[in-house]
């Protein structure tokens, strides 16, 4: 319930950050990237991160599409773009034995981003991206090339970070 709290205060707060801007976009799509690092099995043990994605997603017209990405090594995408009214999100049987590792931050954002340049993923003129992680990732330092955040952000991509647990702060916010 705390998660789901989290979630939501979460999405209300980029919501007021977003009204002290001049440009104002409606969001096109949702596409959650959800962290199933074995990290997750501490902060998240008993995936509260699903619920939640259905939480929010039942606060949205039934026609408001939206995709689901799990990562860890690798990103993978468990929801093709839908309409919410297209049915609940399921995580995979298989998610334990295929989702095994560290925290792949950066490499889950390329993926995702390359999906909507590629045409791959149809998430619209200006896609919100919700990432959901313990913010510990194996991929990222400080010194890390993070240019494909600009690159996001000119292709009108916004990127929210969602902690879970035990978070590093300081990346969540670069993100």
């Amino acid at each position: 319930v705390c998660l789901v709290l989290v979630f939501l205060l979460s999405m209300l707060l980029e919501w007021i950050y977003d009204t002290d801007h001049q440009v104002q976009f409606t969001d096109t799509s949702y596409i959650f990237v959800l962290d199933e690092s074995g990290s997750m099995d501490t902060n998240d043990p008993s995936l509260e991160r699903y619920s939640a994605v259905s939480t929010v997603m039942q606060t949205m017209p039934d026609t408001f599409p939206y995709a689901v990405y799990m990562f860890s090594n690798t990103c993978v995408q468990i929801r093709p773009m839908a309409d919410a009214s297209a049915g609940p999100l399921v995580r995979p049987a298989d998610a334990d034995e295929t989702m095994m590792g560290s925290t792949y931050i950066l490499n889950a954002l390329e993926v995702v981003y390359q999906d909507i340049q590629s045409g791959n993923l149809n998430a619209g003129n200006h896609p919100h991206v919700i990432l959901l992680t313990d913010g510990c990732a194996s991929d990222m330092s400080i010194f890390t090339d993070t240019s494909i955040l600009r690159q996001m952000n000119r292709a009108n991509v916004r990127v929210s970070t969602v902690g879970l647990g035990v978070v590093d702060e300081y990346l969540m916010q670069k993100i």
